[in-house]
């Protein structure tokens, strides 16, 4: 069995949630224009969504200490590591973006600290991401 922390069940609460919120339109737009195959895909990642929802709960916020995920191992690895995979794009992004010494010639002055400030906590948002991807595969039986 899988079992997640309150910290971790925040992680993938909201990775969760974010996937189920475009789950119809995303598999009709799959289908028309990407075919069957990857609508089948793009099913089964939000029927995984709405699985780790069923056992991490629907409500944002959940009073538990600890969530068991049920789902099966291999599923629960295959998704998790596609939210390690995007979670790691997005931080290389951000840091080539926070490290670009032309990156503010678009805004001005008074916008530039803001702007630093706001890549910054994206910068920690998807590292606690990747943090919580790599305790979860951890748990997850070979």
């Amino acid at each position: 069995m899988i079992r997640l922390t309150r910290e971790q069940r925040a992680v993938f609460y909201e990775e969760a949630a974010r996937e189920a919120h475009g789950a119809a339109g995303d598999v009709a737009l799959m289908l028309e224009k990407r075919g069957g195959e990857h609508a089948r895909r793009c099913n089964q990642r939000y029927q995984a969504a709405a699985a780790i929802l069923d056992d991490l709960g629907w409500e944002k916020d959940d009073p538990r200490a600890e969530f068991t995920v049920t789902i099966d191992p291999a599923q629960w690895r295959e998704w998790v590591l596609e939210i390690a995979a995007s979670a790691g794009d997005t931080l290389h992004g951000l840091t080539a973006e926070l490290n670009d010494p032309g990156r503010h010639r678009l805004h001005p002055p008074e916008h530039h600290a803001e702007l630093d400030e706001s890549t910054r906590e994206a910068i920690g948002r998807e590292g606690r991401v990747v943090r919580a991807c790599a305790h979860a595969l951890i748990e997850v039986p070979a």
